[in-house]
């Protein structure tokens, strides 16, 4: 039946992509920008990465402020 084969497909799929170092060389190839940064876990989690946001709200004020969490406004 249809239903039978749609959770056929899931299964397959997932065994295709269920391969950690494809998984983490697709990471590692997704880039932005000009930085030297990918989305692998080495990359975001290097110092060089902890430096650039530890930097951030004297190189790029108006991205710091538009990645802070937002304040609620108390009830007066």
């Amino acid at each position: 039946t249809l239903h039978d084969w749609s959770v056929h497909w899931v299964v397959e799929a997932y065994k295709l992509i269920n391969k950690p170092d494809i998984v983490q060389k697709a990471f590692s190839l997704c880039k932005t920008g000009t930085t030297p940064f990918n989305l692998s876990f080495k990359s975001l989690a290097s110092v060089e990465a902890c430096w650039v946001l530890h930097d951030l709200p004297q190189t790029d004020p108006e991205m710091w402020h538009s990645i802070q969490p937002r304040q609620k406004q108390a009830d007066d």
